[in-house]
């Protein structure tokens, strides 16, 4: 199962179907880096993990930004190595003393101001991200967006990680925005979607305005082609 969470209640639908929707990728949109491999390096100086496990985390992390490895490996490399039976609350706890510590330090403060500006023209506003939702819940909650979309591990009754559910990629986010306008009677032209990736491409062609920020090369290709705006 994915991590699909609608933070505040709308009060009613006719409002919720004027509302614009303004969607932001996290790792290398919003944050600077990979928030996943940001935790995991705070993981690895908290001593939560060896060193042994810091390298095969950096070759697949590397090879998955070059696309030699899909999102949904990197994840399952990350998981083995990282949180496969290790406790839930513990690794909970980790998380909020990362983000509650680390978080201003590792945001694009040029995309937290277009988050600003699209809170003020009234946007609902959704984080989504691959990353696990034990981070990105918490950023979300900082940053008081509407709702997010992320990645979800299961747990076992020993309250234990056992595997990983959905991964979110470009798809996901498309079949999660399709849902939201279905239930609300809005349309794409009313949606804004900010990505850094070409994993993102289901989602940024359907949308009304998309914008690439810093975009790798392929988006960067795309982005260029199609005129879209591009934030570097």
């Amino acid at each position: 199962m994915k991590s699909r969470i609608k933070l505040p209640s709308l009060k009613d639908n006719k409002k919720s179907s004027k509302r614009s929707i303004t969607i932001f990728d996290l790792d290398h949109t919003l944050a600077v880096g990979n928030v996943s491999f940001a935790f995991g390096k705070y993981l690895f100086r908290k001593r939560f993990f060896s060193r042994a496990k810091l390298v095969p985390l950096i070759a697949a992390y590397a090879l998955q930004r070059v696309h030699f490895l899909s999102v949904q490996s990197l994840h399952a490399i990350s998981f083995y190595f990282l949180f496969s039976q290790v406790s839930v609350a513990a690794i909970k706890k980790q998380a909020c003393e990362f983000i509650e510590n680390y978080l201003s330090g590792i945001l694009r403060q040029e995309i937290v101001e277009e988050m600003r500006l699209a809170k003020e023209r009234g946007d609902e506003i959704w984080l989504e991200s691959s990353s696990p939702d034990f981070l990105v819940s918490l950023i979300a909650e900082k940053l008081q967006v509407d709702g997010y979309l992320a990645t979800h591990y299961q747990e076992d009754l020993q309250g234990r990680y056992d595997k990983i559910g959905q991964v979110v990629d470009g798809q996901v986010k498309w079949q999660h925005l399709k849902e939201l306008l279905e239930t609300s009677g809005r349309t794409t032209d009313q949606v804004t979607a900010y990505s850094d990736s070409i994993v993102d491409l289901p989602l940024l062609e359907k949308v009304g305005v998309a914008i690439a920020v810093h975009p790798e090369k392929k988006l960067n290709k795309v982005a260029c082609k199609k005129l879209w705006k591009i934030i570097n």
